[in-house]
Parts: C-alpha cells; structure tokens; sequence
C-alpha cells in the first residue's frame, strides 16, 4: 500500500509528464502552422509574366482615351477586361489558390496606392485628350504602368511577408 505522501508525489509526476507532453504538442502544431503559412506565402507568389503583362494590359486602359472612335476605345477595353479576368484564372489554376483580397493591412494599403495612381493617371490622360495634348498623354499610361509592374512585384513581396508572419 502507498502512504499518502507516495500517492501524492506520483499525481504531481503524472501531472508532470502531461503538461510537458501538451507543451510537445502545442509546439509541434506551432511548427505545422508556420510550415504551412510559407508554403502558402511561396505559392501565392505570381509568375513571372504576370505583372509585366497586368502592366500592358493597365497601359492599355489608361491609354484607350488616346484613341479615336468610341468604338476602337470599347474594343481595347473590352479586350483589356477579358484579358485580366484570363491572367487571374491562369494564375489560380497556375498556383491551385485563388486570393480575392490582399493578407493584411500593408498590402492592402499598397493595393489602394496602386490603384489611386491608375485611376489618377486614366484622370489625367483624359484631361491632356481633351485638351489637344494628346502626346503627353504618353507620361500618365507610363507612369500607369510602372506603377503596376513595380507595384505589383513590391505587393507579392508584401503579401508573402504578411502570409509568413500571420498578420
């Protein structure tokens, strides 16, 4: 038979070896979870050709109020449309995800500055056209389209940041 103080001491063992196999647990399942976020941060990351291509294809939407003819402008921006929805789908199936919104604060902040810089740009190639400055309607699609090639590769790499570091 066990004394009262054996009984004791054995519980606090148990008890011991318990919290000590729940701390190997949690950390194991700790380990999973950061295993899985830079997975998921370097499969999110997009091809190659992506960016240069999304930048083109923003050029072309920030340019169409260069051209003459309603219908030349709806044709490229029809195609422009199409095109993007194309480079998304190839991209999901390219990298099995499909994000429809950034990870976190930072790259959603840069999403909103890339997108001002368009929409600013498309402002002011619309203004130069139709005041007969058609030629420097050149530096807004540029700056347009720097703005979605330097932007983008920068949001990958902020993304990726944020997917590793659970922001």
């Amino acid at each position: 038979m066990l004394n009262p103080g054996s009984s004791e001491m054995l519980n606090r063992m148990e008890t011991n070896s318990n919290d000590r196999r729940r701390r190997i647990d949690a950390q194991a399942a700790l380990d999973g979870l950061r295993a899985d976020r830079e997975t998921l941060a370097r499969r999110t990351r997009a091809a190659a050709w992506y960016y240069p291509a999304l930048a083109i294809i923003t050029a072309a939407i920030v340019a169409a109020p260069i051209l003459d003819g309603t219908t030349t402008v709806a044709t490229v921006l029809i195609g422009a449309c199409v095109a993007l929805v194309l480079m998304e789908r190839g991209l999901a199936k390219q990298s099995g995800l499909s994000a429809n919104r950034p990870a976190g604060p930072r790259s959603l902040a840069l999403l909103i500055a890339m997108g001002a810089v368009v929409l600013l740009s498309l402002l002011a190639v619309a203004m130069l056209v139709a005041s007969d400055h058609r030629p420097w309607a050149a530096v807004p699609v540029g700056i347009a389209f720097l703005a979605m090639l330097l932007g983008g590769l920068r949001y990958d790499r902020v993304q990726a940041r944020e997917l590793r570091d659970a922001v």
